[in-house]
Parts: structure tokens; C-alpha cells; sequence
């Protein structure tokens, strides 16, 4: 079992509490193979107990944020943005040269229990937006920061169908998708890579999404305890440095983190809560 990512020092916390949520949730540890900047490498192998393969290969990325990248004219690609998202498949590729199979998960991910069950007969796990119709045709059926595969060709094949997307790597996952019959794929249930727009991009009003949300107690403590339709909740997909409070990032986490400490009584849960306020609201309000 292995876990692929990439990253910036622009994104070093996300990073931090992707590799010590990953780390807190699975036992045993999967292989992680991070393909980074200089800078990150230099604190990464400090945030893992389990094997991480570092390489580091962005420092053309260096400190650049979204905004500036999408401004930029890219090598392969439109934009400097658009060469840094497909960096995602030299990750897979990599791993996949090593492994038998391999999960991406971007680097703003947060794990809250173990890596999701693929079963045997497929060959790719995608994870649906579950948005309203027309945000879909805007930004995708399947977000791109949450796939696993077992296939060396998916690289390739997202690279091809990224040059012709509508929207970056991730309406370029459709082609990618449709290279494949039914039933090689595999569809991540919603409580995978769960993100603010499955709560505030649908036709469903967010009050009676919440209304979903519970809190169990789940001794061994596979998970931080949180339910989202009657199943726990695996892993959610946020920028938790956001602070402009009309953004919906920024009410979805205030939303989640208020449901994370009630969680306190698990202690995975609890210590979840304490290394997030640590890395984004130490010196901020408290959440």
C-alpha cells in the first residue's frame, strides 16, 4: 500500500497535518512518496514514522502561490499552474514504477480514519464532486486530488487528456475515466476526500446536509469518531488557511472543527484537534 502527494513550502502546513493525520489513522504505515521542493524536503522527514521517499524535483514551483502560477505561461501546459497540477501524474508514475498500486491524495488533504477499501477487481478509484449539475460542468465529475489506480498507463493518459480539458487536470480525469469499462471503476463512497462543496455546491441546502453529521463513539479509535450519513467519515479536502469569512472553505471549517472537538472523548480525535489549532489557529480566534 503505497500514498503519493505533491507539495510547495507555500503549502508546508497542509502538508504537516496530511502526514500526521495519514500517520495517526493507519497502522501499518503505507510507503509515501512525496515529490516536493528543496525547502520542504528539508522538513518533511521529520513528519512521518513510516517510509517516505522524497524527491524533489518543484523548486521551479518555488514559493509561488495558485494566483501566480495562473499567470504564468506553463512548459507543457497553458500555465505554470497547469504544469504544477500534472506534476500529480509524475507522483503516480513514480510510485506505480515500485508498487503494485497507488493512492494520490493531494496535500491539503486531512485523514480521520484508514485508507479507503478498493476492491481487488478494480483498476481505478475515482471520488465524485457530488455537486449541482452546473458547477459539475464547470469544474468536473471527479475531483482530482483524491484517485488510486493500479494502472501505469493512467499517467500517460491523464497527461494526453490534460493538453484538451476544460478545467485543468480535473475534467481531464473524465477522459481518463471513460478509457476504462464500468466495471474497472470504482467510485470512493462520500465520506472519502469529503470537501465544502459537497456541502455548499449542491442543490441541497447545508442546514439539512449538517443535519447528516454525528458523533459516535468507536472504541479502538480507528477513526476520529465523526459519522457522515450513517458512515464514518474518512478523510476531508479543505484549505484551513482561509480566512475570509464569506468563503466557503472558511465556514466549512469552522463547521468541521467545532465537530472535531466534540469528538474529544476519542483520543485520536482529540489530539487531531489540538496539531490542527497548532499549524493554522494558534494565532487566531479559537475554533
Amino acid at each position: 500500500m503505497a500514498v503519493c502527494t505533491i507539495s510547495t513550502y507555500n503549502a508546508i502546513k497542509d502538508l504537516k497535518v496530511f502526514l500526521f493525520s495519514l500517520d495517526l489513522f493507519n497502522d501499518p504505515k503505507p510507503k509515501v512518496y512525496l515529490l516536493c521542493d528543496t525547502k520542504t524536503a528539508a522538513e518533511a522527514k521529520a513528519l512521518y514514522s513510516g517510509e517516505l521517499v522524497i524527491l524533489t524535483k518543484l523548486d521551479s514551483y518555488g514559493d509561488l502561490d495558485r494566483e501566480k502560477m495562473a499567470t504564468r505561461a506553463g512548459i507543457n501546459y497553458r500555465t505554470l499552474w497547469d504544469d504544477f497540477m500534472m506534476e500529480k501524474a509524475a507522483v503516480i508514475e513514480l510510485a506505480l514504477s515500485n508498487e503494485k498500486s497507488a493512492y494520490f491524495c493531494d496535500s491539503d488533504i486531512c485523514f480521520l480514519g484508514p485508507l479507503p477499501y478498493v476492491p481487488a477487481n478494480k483498476t481505478l478509484a475515482v471520488s465524485r464532486h457530488m455537486i449541482k449539475d452546473e458547477m459539475e460542468q464547470k469544474f468536473g465529475i471527479y475531483n482530482a486530488g483524491f484517485l488510486w489506480t493500479s494502472d501505469a498507463s493512467v499517467p500517460n493518459k491523464w497527461r494526453q487528456a490534460a493538453k484538451t480539458s476544460r478545467y485543468h487536470d480535473q475534467t481531464a480525469l473524465e477522459d481518463v475515466v471513460n478509457a476504462y469499462v464500468k466495471s474497472e471503476i470504482y467510485e470512493f463512497p462520500m465520506q472519502n476526500n469529503f470537501g465544502w462543496w459537497r456541502m455548499y455546491y449542491t442543490n441541497t441546502h447545508p442546514a439539512i446536509l449538517q443535519k447528516g453529521w454525528t458523533i459516535y463513539i468507536n472504541e479502538p479509535y480507528k477513526t476520529a469518531g465523526i459519522m457522515v450519513n450513517d458512515a464514518a467519515l474518512l478523510s476531508i479536502h479543505t484549505h484551513f488557511s482561509e480566512d475570509v469569512d464569506w468563503k466557503c472553505t472558511y465556514i466549512f471549517n469552522k463547521f468541521f472543527m467545532e465537530f472535531l472537538s466534540r469528538a474529544a472523548k476519542n483520543p485520536k480525535a482529540k489530539i487531531l484537534h489540538a496539531f490542527i489549532v497548532s499549524e493554522f489557529y494558534k494565532a487566531r480566534a479559537p475554533v
